[in-house]
């Protein structure tokens, strides 16, 4: 008879830290990672993202790709998921949509290429982690988003359907904040980022 299994815990960022690591960022990716932080969308749906599913009228944003080593694929889920940003999100992600051909890359590195997953984490995000004291990865935002879904008592088919999964078990494990840290936060302020 095998042992029962105790999942680790999953690195998660809490409201506070996403706060710190957007603002120590620097641009472009302050914004994805504030993308991340409020869609909870995977770091290769960030990467696969072209100006064209940037709708700034409706603010929104509309995954349908995913950026996997050289390819773009559809999301793991095989299904567009549409999420509603907030003003000042859409505000900032007007300065990479203004004036651009809705084909290209939402996030270009500074060498002017489509943003790579790996080296968005390797590169960019661990160094400064380390900088601040942090351990994760881009991942953690996404816990991050589901913990405050389910702390807004969000209903679990939306919760299930924006973070791409297929199975409500799937996305009651993703939450992993405690009581204790999330106390109030989310229920002052759902925007905060």
């Amino acid at each position: 008879m095998l042992p029962e299994w105790d999942p680790p815990e999953q690195p998660t960022f809490s409201p506070e830290d996403m706060r710190r690591i957007i603002a120590a960022a620097e641009p472009p990716y302050d914004t994805v990672y504030w993308l991340v932080a409020q869609t909870g969308i995977r770091r290769g749906e960030a990467c696969g993202l072209d100006v064209g599913h940037v709708d700034l009228t409706n603010r929104v944003i509309i995954v349908k790709r995913s950026r996997s080593g050289r390819h773009i694929t559809d999301t793991k889920s095989r299904k567009p998921r549409i999420f509603s940003i907030s003003p000042r999100l859409a505000d900032r992600l007007s300065s990479f949509v203004t004036r651009r051909n809705p084909d290209e890359p939402l996030f270009l590195s500074a060498e002017g290429m489509r943003l790579h997953p790996e080296n968005l984490v390797k590169r960019k995000l661990k160094p400064l982690l380390k900088q601040l004291g942090l351990q994760g990865g881009l991942h953690a935002f996404r816990h991050g988003n589901a913990t405050a879904q389910d702390r807004l008592h969000t209903p679990m088919k939306v919760r299930r359907e924006r973070l791409g999964h297929v199975s409500s078990r799937t996305t009651w494990a993703t939450r992993t904040w405690s009581e204790t840290t999330t106390a109030g936060w989310w229920s002052n302020s759902t925007t905060c980022f």
